[in-house]
């Protein structure tokens, strides 16, 4: 941001947990109390505070579940319709 002031820099929320993929993976259920509690209220202060535009990925893909592999990771068709709304969200 200091080193290139015309950079556009966006910040983006991280992506859901589908717990309901694999509810017996307790690994997953405390990365989805984790995201939900502190990082991504976090991540939308320090976008707030540096004045920086916010995708929330978590948002825009909520409904997403049908495009992961295990309820964490994204298959490449997810990541297709990720990059997509994130582009929407850009222009």
């Amino acid at each position: 941001k200091e080193k290139n002031p015309k950079a556009e820099i966006y910040v983006l929320t991280p992506l859901p947990v589908w717990v309901a993929k694999n509810p017996e993976k307790e690994l997953i259920v405390e990365r989805n109390e984790q995201l939900n509690k502190w990082v991504i209220p976090t991540v939308k202060e320090i976008a707030q505070e540096q004045n920086l535009p916010l995708i929330d990925v978590h948002e825009l893909m909520k409904n997403g579940f049908k495009y992961t592999i295990d309820g964490v990771h994204l298959t490449s068709e997810g990541y297709k319709v990720l990059a997509k709304k994130i582009k929407n969200k850009i222009r």
